[in-house]
């Protein structure tokens, strides 16, 4: 998965996450402690969010941010 890939992954579900909450981009910058031009920016996939900030969004949101990270296949097969 690109990068940029992932950027308009998390754009779109922070923005579907605040629509469905019916919470405009201001509080939900507000509850998460950033301005909420950067808020805006995240949702049109022109801000990258650093872990911390993008978990303050989630927590703002109700929601919570799962990470996993997994071993390739190829290398748990081959034993390495």
């Amino acid at each position: 998965m690109s990068k940029s890939t992932i950027t308009k992954g998390v754009a779109a579900r922070v923005a579907e996450l605040r629509g469905k909450r019916g919470m405009s981009q201001e509080a939900v910058a507000a509850e998460a402690g950033i301005n909420r031009v950067t808020l805006a920016r995240l949702e049109l996939a022109l801000h990258e969010p650093t872990l911390d900030t993008l978990a303050r969004i989630a927590q703002a949101l109700g929601a919570t941010l799962r990470v996993e990270i997994v071993e390739p296949r190829a290398r748990r097969k081959g034993g390495n």
